[in-house]
Order: C-alpha cells, then sequence, then structure tokens
C-alpha cells in the first residue's frame, strides 16, 4: 500500500481505537464520527464491530482535550436516532464518563459531553431515574447558569427529558431550576425553546410547580412567546400556560381570554408540518379536557375541521400498524358513539363497525381494552349493532375477555355485556346467558374487583328487566345468581355495588308472586319469635347516598303492590321487620326522589290495609347505562307519563283474563273536581270559545282590529290557557305531607269542600266577565266562528300561521293534556275503568256538542271510540288536530252551557265515588 493511502475499512479504523499513537487514535475517532454521522447502516456496522467500548475507553482514560472532545462527540453520534446506538452506548457504562466531563475546565470538551447526554436523553431508554442519583442532577443544573448558550440549552433539554414524575419535578424545584429556567427564556430562539420544554414538564400536571412559575412573574413572558415566529416556540409557550391555568385560577376573565388566546394559536399549529403539527392536537386534547366551554369554542374555530382533514379516516386507523393510533381511533369512536344520532347515522356503515369487533382480538391488552369501552357504547340499545356483533361472535369474545386475569380487560367486557342487554329482547338475553352460564355469571358477581362486581350486578340488573320469563332466569341452578346478588348486599361496603343489587331485587320483586316471596325471604324472613329486622333498614338509614335509599324504597314499593294475591302477607311482614316505621320518618327526606317514592309505597300499605282503592303497580326498573331510574312529579311529565301508561297488560302466570292495571295518579282523589270547575269557570269560559270570551269580543265583526292582530292575539290567549291549565294541575298534585292540618292548601281543595269552594270561584269569574260585556247573551250562535275563522285564515301570512298553530296544535294539545291525560287518569285512579273511561268521554262529548241536529248520543259514542281505541299519546293529538281543522274549515261550534253541564256530571261522579267507595278490583 503506498504511504499515502488512507486507511478506511471498518476493521482498520475500530483497530487504529486502540493505537498507542494518540494522533493515530484521534484521527480513527475522526473518521469513525464522520461515517456514521447519517448513516444508519454503518453506525449498526461499527456497533457489531466493538467500536463503541474503545470510544468509551478514550473517553475514560485520556487527559488529552482532543481526544476528549472527538470521543465525546463520537458517543453522541451513534447515540443520535437510533436505540440500538443509545442502547450500546449505555451498556459500555458511558453515563458517569460524560457527567464527569461536565465538570471539566475546558468549555469545549463540556459543550460536546452536554450535546452527547442531549442525545442519550432523546430516547426512551435513557436511564432518567439514574439522574437523580448522588449529584448528579446538581451537574446539570450547574449548566443552566453557564455563559455558554449552546451548554444551558443542552441542559435544559436534558432537564425536559429527566423529569417525568411528580417527584422528579419536586426535586428540581427544591433544586431551584425554575428561576434558573426563567432567565434563559431572555435568550436566543435555542435556549428559548428548550427552557419553555423544560418549563413544560416541570408543569405538566402538578399544580405546586405551576403555581411556583406562575408566582416568578414569567406568565407575561411566556404570553408573549405565544406570538413568537417559531411554531416550536408557540407550541410549547401554549403547553406552559394551559399546564399553569389549570392550576391557578385569579380573574375568570383574564384567564378565559388568555385560554381563547392559547385554543386559537394551538388551532392554527395543527396545519403545521413536522413534530409541531404532530404534537398540537394533543395539547389541545388536554386544554379542553372537561371543559364545555372551551370545547364549543374549538368548534366555533373550526378545529374540529382542522383535525378532520390532519387525519386519515377512522376505518383505516383501527387497522393501523401503530398501537397508539389504534388506541386512539376507538377512542374516537367511544366519543363520537356518546351520541344517539351518530349512532343511528355515523356509525351504521359496517366498515367502521366491524373492524371495531376485530380489535377485541388484538395482541395488545391496551388496544383490547380501548376498543372494549368503544364496544360498550355501540352495541348500546341498537338492534342492528347488536345483530352485527352476534353475527361476527363478539359475544364469545367478551365472555373470554371478562374472564381475563387483567382486572381492566373484566371491567369493561363485562360492561359491554351489560350494555348489550340494555333494553334486549328475551332471546338475546337467552343467547348470551346460553355462552356466559351461570356460574361464569356468579363468579363475576363475586369477583375480587369492586368496579367488576358493580358491573355484573348492573348486568344481572338488566337480565331480569321486564317480563316474568326474564325474571325467571335468575332463578336458574338452584337460584344461584339470586344468592350471589343476595350475598354482596351482605358483605360489600362500596355504595354503587349495593345500589345495583337492590335494583336487582327490585326487578326481580316486580314478577309474579313466587318471584316475590323469594324476594320477601330475604329482605324480611319469616323467623317465628322474635321480632326480625329487615336488611333494607340499614340502606334507608344510609345518608351518604341518596340512590341507596331510592332503590330499597323501589324494592319495598314493588313488594307491596296492592293488587298481587299474596300482598297482604308481604305487607304484614315488612311491617313487622320495621320497614314502616322507617318509611314514616322518611316523609321530609332531602333526596326528592326518596320523598316521592316513600309516598307512593306508604299509600300502596294503606290500600292494602283498606283494600278499598288501587294507588300503584309494581314497577320494573331497568338500568339506564349513565344514570339509576328516577321519579319525578313535575306536572307535564305526571299527566302525561299517567295517561301513557294507563293500560298495562298484566304478564303474572295467575291473570290469564289479561284484565287492566291502572297505575296511580299523582292527584289526590278529592281535587280532580274542583280542579276541573276552576279550569272551566276561571280560564275556559272567561278566555276562550264562549259567549261571555274574550276571543268572542276579539273575533266579532265589529271590534275593528287588523286580522293578523286578531290572529297573533288568538295565540296568546290560547297559550295563557294551557299555561294556566298546567300550573293549575301542577298545583293540585300530591305534594303534601298527609300529616298536614285541615287548614292546608291540599284539603282545602279536597272532598266536598273542595268541590264548593271551587264552585264559588268558577261562578265568581263567569258573574264578573258578565258584568264586563252586559248586554252579552252566554248563548253563542251556532255559525258565530266559521266566518271570522275563514277570514283570518283568507288573511295569510302572519294570520294563516298563527290560527292554524291554535286550531290545529294548541288547543289540541290543550285538550289532551285536560280531558284524557288528567280527567281520565285521575278518574281511572279511583274507580273502575269502565266508568272512567265512560265519564271521561260523557265530559269531553258534552265539551263539544255541536249542533242541535247532531245527537249528544252521536258524540259520546265518537268520544267513547276515540278514547277506548286509541294507544299513544301523539296519536290522540293528531287525531284531535284534525277534528280541530275540521271545525276550523267549516263545522260549527260548541254551545257555552253544555261546560256547566260537563262540570256538573264531573261533580256528581267525584261525589259518588268519593274516598274509595263502590271499589272494584281488576
Amino acid at each position: 500500500m503506498p504511504a499515502s493511502a488512507v486507511c478506511t475499512k471498518p476493521e482498520d479504523l475500530v483497530e487504529s481505537l486502540s493505537s498507542l499513537d494518540t494522533s493515530a487514535r484521534l484521527k480513527a475517532l475522526r473518521d469513525v464520527k464522520n461515517q456514521i454521522i447519517g448513516n444508519k447502516t454503518k453506525k449498526l456496522s461499527y456497533i457489531k464491530l466493538g467500536a463503541v467500548p474503545r470510544v468509551v475507553e478514550i473517553l475514560a482514560s485520556d487527559t488529552d482535550i482532543p481526544l476528549l472532545v472527538q470521543s465525546a462527540a463520537a458517543v453522541g453520534s451513534f447515540a443520535c436516532g437510533t436505540d440500538a446506538g443509545v442502547k450500546a452506548v449505555l451498556d459500555s457504562g458511558v453515563l458517569p464518563h460524560l457527567l464527569r466531563m461536565l465538570s471539566n475546565g475546558n468549555n469545549k470538551v463540556v459543550e460536546a459531553s452536554a450535546r452527547s447526554l442531549k442525545m442519550i436523553f432523546q430516547s426512551t431508554l435513557a436511564p432518567k431515574n439514574d439522574m437523580f442519583q448522588g449529584r448528579r442532577i446538581d451537574l446539570i443544573l450547574a449548566l443552566l447558569n453557564s455563559g455558554n448558550e449552546n451548554v444551558s440549552e443542552v441542559a435544559a433539554s436534558v432537564l425536559a427529558r429527566c423529569c417525568e414524575t411528580s417527584e422528579h419535578q419536586k426535586a428540581l424545584a427544591d433544586a431551584g431550576c425554575l428561576q434558573s429556567l426563567v432567565f434563559l427564556l431572555s435568550g436566543s430562539p435555542k435556549r428559548k425553546e428548550a427552557a419553555l420544554d423544560a418549563l413544560a414538564a416541570l408543569t405538566r400536571g402538578n399544580p405546586d410547580t405551576s403555581a411556583a412559575l406562575a408566582a416568578t412573574g414569567a406568565v407575561s413572558t411566556i404570553i408573549r412567546t405565544m406570538k413568537d415566529k417559531s411554531p416550536r416556540a408557540r407550541l410549547l409557550a401554549c403547553m406552559c400556560l394551559s399546564n399553569i391555568g389549570r392550576a391557578c385560577h385569579n380573574n375568570y376573565q383574564q384567564e378565559w381570554d388568555i385560554r381563547k388566546s392559547i385554543l386559537s394559536t394551538v388551532g392554527k399549529l395543527i396545519d403545521e408540518n413536522g413534530q409541531v403539527g404532530e404534537e398540537a392536537p394533543g395539547v389541545l386534547a388536554d386544554l379542553v379536557a372537561n371543559n364545555e366551554e372551551l370545547q364549543k369554542t374549538a368548534f366555533d374555530f373550526n378545529i374540529i375541521e382542522r383535525l378532520a382533514e390532519a387525519q386519515c379516516s377512522i376505518a383505516m386507523a383501527l387497522g393501523h400498524e401503530s398501537e397508539g393510533v389504534r388506541i386512539a381511533a376507538c377512542a374516537c369512536i367511544k366519543s363520537i358513539s356518546r351520541s344517539v344520532k351518530n349512532l343511528r347515522t355515523t356509525l351504521t356503515d359496517e366498515r367502521l363497525v366491524w373492524p371495531l369487533f376485530r380489535l377485541l382480538n388484538d395482541p395488545s391488552p391496551a388496544v383490547q381494552a380501548s376498543a372494549l369501552s368503544a364496544v360498550s357504547n355501540v352495541v348500546l340499545d341498537f338492534t342492528p349493532h347488536k345483530a352485527v356483533f352476534f353475527q361476527c361472535g363478539g359475544v364469545s369474545q367478551l365472555i373470554q375477555l371478562a374472564l381475563s386475569m387483567e382486572p381492566m380487560l373484566r371491567l369493561n367486557a363485562v360492561w359491554a355485556l351489560r350494555n348489550l342487554l340494555y333494553l334486549a329482547d328475551m332471546s338475546v338475553k337467552e343467547k348470551v346467558m346460553r355462552e356466559l352460564t351461570v356460574s361464569t355469571l356468579v363468579d363475576l358477581v363475586c369477583d375480587s374487583e369492586e368496579m367488576v362486581q358493580e358491573q355484573a350486578l348492573a348486568f344481572v340488573r338488566n337480565l331480569v328487566y321486564g317480563s316474568v320469563a326474564s325474571v325467571q332466569q335468575i332463578f336458574a341452578a338452584d337460584a344461584a345468581i339470586l344468592h350471589a346478588v343476595e350475598r354482596q348486599l351482605c358483605v360489600a361496603t362500596r355504595p354503587e355495588i349495593c345500589t345495583q343489587a337492590l335494583y336487582v331485587l327490585s326487578n326481580v320483586a316486580a314478577g309474579n308472586e313466587y318471584h316475590k316471596d323469594a324476594v320477601m325471604d330475604f329482605v324480611a324472613p319469616a323467623l317465628t319469635g322474635d321480632r326480625s329486622v329487615s336488611i333494607l333498614i340499614k340502606f334507608l338509614l344510609d345518608m351518604s347516598n341518596p340512590q341507596l335509599r331510592v332503590a330499597a324504597v323501589w324494592c319495598i314499593s314493588n313488594l307491596s303492590f296492592p293488587e298481587s294475591p299474596g300482598v297482604g302477607t308481604r305487607v304484614a311482614r315488612l311491617r313487622d321487620a320495621g320497614i314502616q316505621l322507617q318509611l314514616q320518618k322518611m316523609f321530609d327526606d332531602p333526596c326528592t326522589d326518596v320523598k316521592d317514592r316513600v309516598k307512593t309505597t306508604m299509600e300502596q300499605f294503606l290500600c292494602t290495609d283498606q283494600m278499598t282503592s288501587n294507588t300503584g303497580q309494581s314497577v320494573s326498573c331497568r338500568l339506564h347505562p349513565s344514570a339509576a331510574l328516577t321519579l319525578s312529579h313535575s306536572s307535564w311529565r305526571s299527566v302525561l307519563a299517567a295517561r301513557r301508561k294507563l293500560y298495562c297488560c298484566s304478564n303474572g302466570a295467575a291473570n290469564r283474563d289479561a284484565k287492566v292495571k291502572l297505575r296511580a295518579a299523582p292527584w289526590s282523589c278529592g281535587v280532580v273536581g274542583s280542579t276541573m270547575i276552576i279550569y272551566l269557570g276561571g280560564l275556559h269560559v272567561p278566555l276562550s270559545y264562549s259567549g261571555l270570551s274574550i276571543v268572542s269580543t276579539m273575533l266579532s265583526s265589529d271590534c275593528g282590529l287588523d286580522p293578523q292582530v286578531k290572529a297573533i292575539s288568538l295565540v296568546v290567549l290560547q297559550s295563557a290557557e294551557l299555561c294556566g291549565a298546567v300550573w293549575l294541575i301542577e298545583s293540585s298534585i300530591r305534594q303534601f305531607d298527609t300529616r298536614l292540618t285541615c287548614m292546608s292548601f291540599d284539603q282545602m281543595l279536597s272532598g266536598r269542600r273542595g268541590c264548593l269552594l271551587a264552585a264559588v270561584i268558577a261562578l265568581s269569574s263567569v258573574i264578573l266577565s258578565a258584568l264586563a260585556k252586559p248586554g252579552t247573551s252566554v248563548y253563542l250562535e251556532n255559525n258565530h266562528y266559521d266566518p271570522a275563522l275563514k277570514e283570518l285564515l283568507a288573511s295569510g301570512g302572519v294570520s294563516l300561521c298563527a290560527t292554524v298553530a291554535v286550531c290545529c296544535g294548541i288547543t289540541p294539545l290543550l285538550e289532551e293534556f285536560v280531558y284524557r291525560g288528567f280527567v281520565l287518569t285521575s278518574l281511572a285512579a279511583y274507580a273502575s275503568p269502565p266508568w272512567a273511561i265512560i265519564t271521561s268521554s260523557l265530559i269531553f262529548s258534552l265539551v263539544h256538542f255541536k249542533a242541535p241536529e247532531e245527537t249528544l248520543w252521536r258524540d259520546q259514542l265518537v268520544s267513547l271510540a276515540h278514547l277506548v281505541m286509541t294507544e299513544q299519546p301523539r296519536a290522540e293529538v293528531g287525531k284531535a288536530a284534525l277534528w280541530r281543522a275540521g271545525d276550523t274549515v267549516g263545522h260549527q261550534r260548541c254551545v257555552a252551557y253544555v261546560e256547566g253541564l260537563g262540570c256538573l256530571l264531573l261533580l256528581c261522579s267525584q261525589l259518588l265515588h268519593k274516598e274509595g267507595k263502590n271499589k272494584r278490583t281488576y
């Protein structure tokens, strides 16, 4: 080889690293470093040849400055960009030598060593905990105050990578790291970015360090950095401010303005290329988490559209090779599926559902857990998704995951099974139980993890909701599931577990006599000798959790349903167990749901004792995934719910005639007649269609009003009558304690005294209306309204819309609300169904009695058929709207005096059937 030839073979260079000649070693170091920079293949080749230990040996033993600089730089080159290189330099024991070089007197050696540390700590393999041993971290902190900007920048970058736990954050803050980093914010752009990176790491999820940073006065500087030219600096400034904002709450308006600025800045950074664009969505997610206002603001800034454009489709993400991307895709589906609209539209595409279900077999437990969370929402109360889930064998996979050793997988799998059974029909329940088996379900109910126990009991709750056949499933295998539920009630301490178990018993108690007796044997065992105390007392006395008390009272309510054959014995046993005494103490419970349910249950106890009226029905409480079943008594919901649930076919085996059961109305018996008299005399006659009404004066031909003014006034008056009826009926709802004195408002409007008082009030209202319009006839000509209404309809525009809204919308809704929702429901709760239907239909037909040539009986039969054959409240409102539309376009209107006859007939019916006389049981 000629003397001028250069040694370029890797083997020769590696050998030269061990040469005794200093210049040869220096030259070999330079050549190796230059060859591996940017060349991963060469780097791996030199690692295999054992070059890294020889380079580290030079760094550890030599004292020559050029050798130290080149060896430290070569170490950094090996560690840059590849985990294999980082592993090789760490295995060679380079870390102590690099740290020792940080205290070297030569700035070049210190800078080269610091850069190598930066390369190492950019990898996930970096020994971050080792940096907090001894005085190693002090060396890095000392470099922050270095006059060399490159060195201080590298030190800040290393600190940012080292700071991962709250202990690390506290140690660095206590060492004065925050003040040094704040000082670096005024340096060069690179040093500023490194300082912001370290500050973001120090304050992430740590209120103490965030508050300490805010106290340094650096917030204004960081806010100004959000307008920096560097996208990286802007992103890091947003990170710091977001961390500080979560920890510190000063001036709300100022904080809100800053958050909006952060949101706007991060939204624009999503469009950036490279690492900034990749990290911006994560910053955005942290910023808007659990903040609905910021989420809406992000929507207004069109950030969602930017995210959608930047990302691939969810279906593609579900099959991505990256585990993190698959997890994020599942989380995205979980969020989208919280909307019922999305479940029925966006997520109906099988191209999205099938890949999600396939992820249940993913090799990564983290992906499986995320997929289970999404599946729980997707299969909830939507039959097409359930069908697809069965087709792809999803039930079997869920059951396998429910038996996993990973608690999170078990929890999410049982949760998905629970939602799969929500509102499911019997065939779905049978399919699931055939694969799950009773023994597996019992094991899940008694699982070692409390959250798994809760979801397993919720699964059982949905399993036994519904028909008698559904309830019967809990008695399979010698009632093993029921016994497991009872054991949990005895030993569990977590309130959520006890709540679910109580609702299971409540649903079972809604079954037949055998099911009720099985529950009774547990909650109030029939013991001889000493009086037994029910386990339900413990939950009724628990004031820490109102849902426990609600569930316990539901169970008692279903056990004391008056129409079941064995109710007398059960009520006696419950009373002996101390249940009734405890319920009497709960009339003033702070929870409204508990108070309402207690009052209904106590009425059932009283009804059972007297055997005179039907005041309740067993109610099966199904579990909604987000909340337990509650009971509300607002007027609209009370009236419409009572009307909607008026007819309920019995599912008991003994009731083969499918006789009618009627739910208790939320009005006491005495207020129905008085309420109707006040309504007709105080609202309907003065405001609506009668000779004395405001509407009559307004629609007369000589009133001088513009048709559009008439139409709008008509809307206002009818709306006022509707609102008045709502308030009047709401005031009659049973919200008063039965122990109030006789001077209470409730009793002043009850019974005979209430009816007479109401009659006086109504008569006074009619007299005042007559005095206000002297000379007006009580009778209204049959053709009075037709010309006026035709004029309003022909006026077009606002007049037409308003008239149609009144005649086909507001008035039918008012009639449905008052005559069927209130009157029929109330009568049905205190009288036999035939009598209630006939009486209500008589009142309705009398009020709508039309022309003399149309007989009363014809309208009576039409109204009776209308009430009996109608099944849905919405259909009733629609039919009433059509009826009213027919009146509007040409039929003749009613006569005012028949309303008084209707009130009189209702009053007679009320007095005849007052306090449950002539009761008939069905």
